[in-house]
């Protein structure tokens, strides 16, 4: 039997997918909505007014209408497989404006866009090389890079009531070097006023990989080298306001460190070598939970960082595999 427990950031509902069957439940009392996804689904976004879209076991896209709360129904909006960069049919690479317009790149090599008032447009020819990377701006709008040669092309696409669409191209300033900006092996990280991207598995710096902010307040993307020794980034979390890494150190040493993103000012929240993270969430307090083994011991343990950087040990757990759980109220 496959259980998996899909959260959706910021909604009122969350996904249980038990043996191929997926439930949509409501955060505020429980009550659990059965529907149909031909297979478990690997990732639910929401738009501006929280209906929920997701990707089913054949790549089909498919939006959860909740404006109804006593109604609930289930649409597939896309016929055709979405596919991310690499042909993953698991990872798929899809992205939904706040209002309701996905993009997404087809099995076959088409960058096309369903929109939400009805009907389908196939993005242009990039006429600078391929595109490597889909978003959703802060503005709410569909974004894509310009492509190896030209990494500092970012294209924004506007579709009107009527359905028109037009693609507006903007020029953004990179750093030297910026070849892998908007690469889209990154986690990303949407922050109240900024989209962090962190590398997930790749060696920092010296591999070639970086920690991207691909949105900010001033409009120029930027790489960021932080002051602590990272080696590898292995998960990443975000409040409205910073955001938290683990990973190894070169000494490959764990560590768990917070970031404040106005001027990459790090904390370090447990000593490094001193705990190796399993899981981790934060609320919009920055109060972060996590599980993780105690290295001096062996012994797998729920702990709890508070605000202002004291540490918890919620509880231990010999010989036994150990889950972190969201309040959901």
């Amino acid at each position: 039997m496959t259980e998996m427990i899909a959260a959706i950031p910021n909604s009122d509902y969350f996904v249980a997918n038990i043996s191929n069957s997926a439930y949509l439940v409501r955060k505020s009392d429980g009550v659990a909505f059965a529907f149909n996804t031909q297979g478990v689904g690997s990732r639910y976004v929401q738009d501006a007014s929280k209906n929920i879209y997701f990707c089913d076991g054949l790549g089909r896209i498919s939006k959860l209408d909740v404006s109804n709360p006593a109604n609930i129904t289930t649409t597939v909006i896309t016929s055709d497989a979405a596919v991310d960069i690499d042909y993953f049919p698991v990872l798929v690479n899809f992205t939904v404006s706040a209002k309701g317009d996905i993009l997404y790149r087809t099995n076959n090599d088409i960058y096309r866009v369903a929109k939400s008032n009805g009907g389908f447009y196939n993005l242009p020819t990039n006429p600078y090389g391929f595109t490597r990377s889909i978003w959703t701006g802060l503005n709410g709008k569909l974004k894509y890079d310009g492509g190896i040669g030209a990494e500092d092309i970012v294209f924004t696409v506007n579709i009107e009531t009527n359905g028109n669409v037009s693609i507006e191209e903007t020029r953004v300033n990179i750093p030297i070097g910026g070849s892998q900006m908007f690469s889209s092996s990154y986690r990303e990280l949407r922050l109240s006023n900024r989209i962090i991207r962190l590398p997930l598995g790749g060696i920092l710096y010296g591999g070639y990989d970086y920690i991207q902010e691909i949105e900010n307040p001033s409009n120029n993307p930027r790489y960021i080298t932080l002051s602590y020794d990272i080696y590898t980034v292995k998960g990443g979390v975000n409040s409205e306001n910073y955001y938290y890494i683990n990973g190894f150190n070169t000494s490959q040493q764990p560590f768990l460190i917070k970031v404040n993103p106005v001027n990459d000012a790090v904390t370090e929240l447990l000593n490094a070598g001193d705990y190796e993270i399993y899981a981790m969430s934060v609320n919009n307090n920055d109060e972060l939970f996590f599980s993780a083994l105690r290295m001096s011991d062996g012994v797998p343990v729920i702990g709890k960082v508070s605000s202002t950087g004291n540490l918890q040990i919620i509880d231990t757990q010999l010989n036994s595999a150990v889950t972190v759980l969201e309040c959901i109220q």
